[in-house]
């Protein structure tokens, strides 16, 4: 079965329950995956993963790449059909985090620099989903991925490829599905 069906039965089943729906960006919609392969296929593992002791060279990548990061990304397997979601129905939402400015700082230091690239991260994101026809005010960037769980209601449903944004949104009272089988 694949992905896109199993979501259509989860649909199906919290149809009830749920009125508003949220939608993670890299790793459900966009492949943010391939993007850094290209740029550093070292730093990935075999299951799309950022190997334990790559993080911090995933993050300087990043930011060394500020222009194009998140900007360019191909569409994943379900990004056509979350895409046609949200562009249609007014209660469905890309909810998507960032590299933090703190992460930013953390790298490079603070200074003006760490806030251009966080402010070109966000405006990135923006670009990438209109040129994928979905206005700006579906898009809900976050500064951090905890930060998702702010939106989660009994009546709301995230899905995300990452497992501690799934049981982050379930333990805050909302529903998730988890796309994909990514470790993190």
């Amino acid at each position: 079965m694949s992905t896109i069906e199993k979501v259509k039965i989860f649909l199906n089943s919290c149809s009830q329950k749920a009125n508003i729906y949220y939608v993670d960006s890299d790793g459900v919609i966009a492949d943010f995956v391939s993007w850094a392969k290209k740029k550093m296929p070292e730093i990935i593992d075999i299951d799309g993963n950022t190997k334990p002791d790559c993080v911090d060279k995933l993050h300087l990548m990043m930011i060394e790449n500020y222009r194009e990061c998140y900007r360019n990304f191909d569409v994943l397997e379900c990004g056509d059909f979350f895409l046609d979601k949200i562009r249609n129905l007014d209660n469905w939402f890309v909810l998507t985090a960032t590299l933090s400015l703190e992460k930013i700082e953390a790298t490079i230091g603070k200074s003006k620099k760490a806030m251009e690239v966080y402010n070109a991260f966000c405006e990135n994101k923006y670009y990438w989903y209109e040129s994928h026809g979905i206005k700006k005010d579906k898009v809900i960037i976050t500064g951090h991925r905890h930060d998702k769980q702010r939106y989660a209601t009994k009546q709301s449903v995230l899905f995300d490829d990452f497992i501690d944004n799934i049981t982050d949104w379930q333990n805050a009272g909302g529903i998730a599905f988890r796309i994909g089988n990514r470790i993190r």
